[in-house]
């Protein structure tokens, strides 16, 4: 079999070409007969990715192109330049109005691709396809039986002061009253 990239002559067993790295699964299904779906994803892929950094591209020359309009009106404003200049003045509302929209739709074409390139990759990913399923929520006379089954001993340390107080009070009294005033 040899490589649509690089010419290199390959094993037909191996999935990489030797020399360049080019998959060559799509080439060994092309040869079996066999149609495949993953020449259709992959030009969905290459599309969204065209259209994501498009959309990205769009951004930031809207972005630059509205503030550089913003800043020209407000300055010509200042210095009260559409006295002297008339056409200057709908020149650039103009072009900060194509910034806007240049901003605003390749905004929205950024995050369509993104979203969806996102989803793709959800999709096709092996982890998403194994879900592993929830246990439904256990009874309370369960939940008692698992309490009893972990039963530990008693704190040997006491978790206060006052606690120590206490049982050291609780046990002067329960002495007898001759012994208790010995201490």
């Amino acid at each position: 079999m040899y490589c649509p990239g690089c010419g290199a002559n390959n094993n037909s067993e191996i999935k990489f070409c030797t020399r360049c790295g080019t998959d060559l699964a799509a080439v060994s299904e092309a040869l079996a007969g066999n149609k495949s779906d993953r020449a259709e994803l992959d030009e969905r892929m290459v599309r969204l990715f065209k259209d994501y950094y498009e959309g990205r591209r769009s951004v930031m020359i809207g972005a630059v192109a509205l503030a550089i309009g913003m800043v020209k009106l407000l300055l010509g404003e200042l210095l009260s330049m559409p006295d002297r200049f008339p056409y200057l003045f709908p020149f650039l509302v103009a072009f900060s109005i194509y910034g806007l929209l240049t901003l605003f739709s390749g905004l929205s074409k950024w995050i369509s691709a993104s979203s969806e390139i996102k989803a793709i990759e959800r999709a096709s990913s092996p982890a998403s396809l194994s879900t592993p399923h929830r246990q439904p929520l256990q009874a309370a006379a369960s939940l008692d039986e698992l309490s009893k089954s972990y039963d530990t001993d008693a704190v040997s340390i006491p978790a206060s002061v006052t606690e120590s107080t206490t049982r050291q009070l609780a046990a002067r009294s329960e002495l007898p009253e001759t012994e208790a005033r010995s201490h």
